[in-house]
């Protein structure tokens, strides 16, 4: 249903079983996101009229779903901007870079969003977007991935990662 998180009560905590409770949990989120009948798609979140311009996010998304990307890397951004993204729920992950810690436990709270402390220039945030999006296993050297620039231009770069 578009949920950006999901959360198990204080019973299962204390309850007899909580380890196969977490363990069942995860295997329905895992099995949910790989199923097609939840995705958000531009058009529909469009339709439902945001407030907020979202080309820059529609862009990025529409792309990633159909140019093979394997990331988003959006250099810098208000945590506003980042939800409207995070809402088009983009099959690939979303790298974004965070100048401090605030930011970045901000960014945490998005579906499918990577923070990352770089700074917002071009190569320097690619050069360790790239290097965290490795790390953390999430693509393959040498995926594609979409630099969007969330600065109003809606200007979007390929990169190889």
């Amino acid at each position: 249903d578009g949920c950006a998180a999901t959360m198990l009560s204080g019973e299962t905590a204390i309850g007899d079983h909580p380890v196969e409770a977490v363990s069942v949990m995860s295997e329905i989120i895992t099995e949910a996101e790989q199923s097609h009948f939840d995705d958000i798609r531009v058009g529909a979140v469009l339709r439902a009229g945001l407030q907020h311009d979202p080309s820059w996010g529609a862009v990025g998304a529409l792309l990633a779903e159909q140019k093979e990307i394997g990331a988003i890397l959006v250099p810098a951004a208000h945590a506003q901007e980042i939800g409207t993204l995070a809402r088009f729920r983009p099959e690939v992950p979303v790298a974004v870079g965070c100048p401090d810690a605030r930011a970045a436990r901000q960014m945490n709270l998005f579906w499918g969003v990577v923070p990352v402390g770089a700074p917002a220039r071009d190569r320097v945030f690619v050069s360790a977007a790239r290097k965290e999006l490795l790390r953390r296993k999430l693509v393959k050297k040498g995926a594609r991935a979409l630099l969007v620039q969330s600065d109003g231009a809606g200007a979007v770069k390929e990169f190889t990662l």
